[in-house]
């Protein structure tokens, strides 16, 4: 992703409602992928530890696939509830869509246990993981057009 780019998705991001804030983290944090923690519901972004711009997409789709009232307790797990990972897989998929960065950016090769190629086809597809609790969780009607980018209390 260009430098442009990254911007725009700050700016994306900030006008559905994730706050974005650039930091530098202590030595020794840990974050959900490198160079960027959804702590607390707000992405910060350590850009001399950012390794993947694309990842962008993922750490905020944990947060907008979250509800509003658990937001507040997010952490870095590296690894999630499931279905938390997968919502957000499929919704920084529609993201990237959205925002046209491309899933390629977001499903790089170095992430998804080697998998990113056949993500993005299921994505494509209509058949991706997280679609049906994208779906659920009434944020969409017909995927990838999300109706509400932050999972709604329900």
């Amino acid at each position: 992703m260009t430098e442009q780019q990254i911007q725009e998705t700050l700016t994306f991001f900030e006008k559905i409602g994730i706050e974005a804030r650039e930091v530098t983290f202590e030595e020794g944090q840990t974050s959900c992928v490198p160079g960027i923690s959804c702590l607390g519901g707000t992405l910060k972004i350590d850009r001399a530890l950012l390794q993947f711009p694309g990842d962008l997409y993922y750490a905020a789709g944990r947060i907008a696939a979250s509800l509003p009232a658990e937001r507040p307790d997010l952490d870095d797990n590296p690894s999630p509830p499931p279905a938390l990972e997968m919502a957000a897989m499929a919704w920084a998929f529609a993201a990237a869509e959205e925002t046209g960065v491309g899933a390629e950016h977001v499903f790089h090769p170095s992430g998804y246990h080697g998998q990113s190629t056949a993500l993005i086809e299921a994505y494509r597809a209509g058949t991706g993981p997280g679609i049906p609790l994208i779906t659920y969780f009434e944020m969409a009607e017909q995927y990838p057009r999300l109706t509400h980018w932050l999972r709604p209390s329900s």
